[in-house]
């Protein structure tokens, strides 16, 4: 159906001009007005690919997800940005027990584990 068909796209991104850096922000493109926004992470915070979430009970839009790495405390978040709000960045950050470094297109633990800290309230 034609209300179905996706119309936006995220994207992990380095900089606004044409540098090769490890990604510091996200940025959500309208494929149908070419549209563009942007957020960016604080100094030493990188950014991973977004996943969505649809929202449930006819919420719209989606809950954003992307692992967001922190070279300077050697810790990982898992940032979650509202759809619906995109440019004013995470509503909720939930820290994860170890840190998971940078990586392009993912990264790789040795064993698995419970990585959510036992401290957070739930969602």
């Amino acid at each position: 159906q034609e209300e179905d068909k996706p119309n936006m796209m995220y994207l992990a991104i380095a900089a606004e001009e044409y540098t090769s850096l490890p990604s510091s922000g996200l940025c959500r493109i309208n494929t149908e007005t070419r549209e563009m926004e942007t957020w960016w992470a604080d100094n030493k915070q990188f950014t991973h690919e977004v996943i969505p979430v649809k929202k449930q009970n006819g919420q719209p839009g989606s809950w954003l997800l992307t692992p967001l790495y922190d070279a300077g405390k050697r810790r990982t978040t898992i940032a979650i940005l509202d759809s619906e709000d995109f440019s004013s960045g995470p509503v909720c950050r939930l820290n994860l027990k170890h840190h998971v470094t940078y990586g392009l297109h993912g990264s790789f633990a040795r064993q698995s584990q419970s990585v959510v800290s036992d401290s957070l309230p739930a969602l």
